[in-house]
C-alpha cells in the first residue's frame, strides 16, 4: 500500500490501526469496541518493499517507530499502551469532541496571564503595580505546579519502576520552582518562572510526541504564557 492510500485512508476513516501481518491487535480493538463504529485494521505484509517504504515513511512523519500505530479521527494516539493507558486514566478515546473541551479550558486559562501582563505593563504607580505582578507570579507558580502534576499522575500508570520514578521527579521540579519564585524577589521570580515554564515544555514534547493536539497545544500555551511573562519582565525595567 503507498503512502498517500493509507494517509487518506486515516482522513476518511474514524479509527486506523496499522501494524504488519504479525501485530497483534486485538487487545487495541477490545479498547476500541463500543466507542466506534467505524474500525479499519491495515496489516501490512512487510516482506513487499513497496510496504517497507510506507511504514518507513510513516515512522519519519509520525516520530513514532512502533507498532502497531492507532489513529483517531485523523490523529496518531500513539500504540496499544498508550490507548490502554488513556482508558485507564479515564480519558475519552473518542478524539476530537474531547481534544476541543481541553483546548477551550486551556486557552481560557492564558487569560489572566494577558490581562495580568497588560495591567502591569501599564500601571505607573509602583504601589499598585506590585500587586499585580505578586497575582501575576501567584497564578504562574499555581499554573506552573499543575503543568508538573500532570508528569505524577502518569507516573501511577507507568509500568515500568525507573521510567515512573523519573516522572515523579520530575512532577516534583515545577513545584519547587514555584515556591522558589514566590520566595524571592519579583523580577527574579519571573525569571525563575520562565526557566520553569520553557523546561517543563521542553519535557513535554518529548513526553507527548507521539500526540499530535497535545503537542499543538502544549506549544501554543507555553509560548503564550512565557510571552506574557517576558512582557511583566521588560515592564518591571520601569520601577
Amino acid at each position: 500500500m503507498k503512502l498517500e492510500k493509507l494517509q487518506n485512508l486515516i482522513e476518511q476513516r474514524q479509527v486506523v490501526v496499522v501494524g504488519s501481518e504479525y501485530s497483534d491487535t486485538r487487545r487495541i480493538e477490545k479498547v476500541l469496541e463500543g466507542q466506534f463504529d467505524d474500525i479499519n485494521i491495515q496489516k501490512l505484509d512487510l516482506k513487499k518493499a513497496e510496504n517497507q517504504q510506507t511504514l518507513s515513511e510513516l515512522h519519519r512523519l509520525t516520530g513514532w517507530s512502533n507498532l502497531p500505530m492507532v489513529f483517531i479521527n485523523n490523529e496518531m494516539v500513539g500504540g496499544e499502551w498508550e490507548l490502554t493507558s488513556q482508558q485507564q486514566l479515564g480519558i475519552n478515546t473518542c478524539g476530537r469532541s474531547t481534544h476541543g473541551f481541553a483546548n477551550i479550558i486551556g486557552y481560557c486559562g492564558l487569560i489572566p496571564f494577558a490581562a495580568l501582563s497588560l495591567w502591569y505593563a501599564m500601571i505607573d504607580d509602583p504601589q499598585r503595580a506590585s500587586f499585580v505582578l505578586s497575582a501575576l507570579i501567584a497564578y504562574a507558580a499555581i499554573i506552573l505546579s499543575f503543568v508538573g502534576a500532570i508528569h505524577w499522575g502518569r507516573s501511577l500508570h507507568e509500568p515500568h519502576m525507573v521510567k515512573s520514578n523519573l516522572l515523579q521527579i520530575i512532577s516534583i521540579i515545577p513545584v519547587l520552582l514555584s515556591w522558589a519564585a514566590m520566595l524571592v524577589p519579583q523580577e527574579v521570580g519571573l525569571v525563575v518562572l520562565i526557566l520553569g515554564f520553557g523546561l517543563i515544555y521542553l519535557f513535554d514534547r518529548i513526553q507527548y510526541r507521539e500526540l499530535y493536539w497535545m503537542q499543538k497545544i502544549r506549544f501554543n500555551l507555553s509560548m503564550g504564557v512565557l510571552f506574557t511573562l517576558l512582557i511583566s519582565l521588560l515592564a518591571a525595567q520601569k520601577f
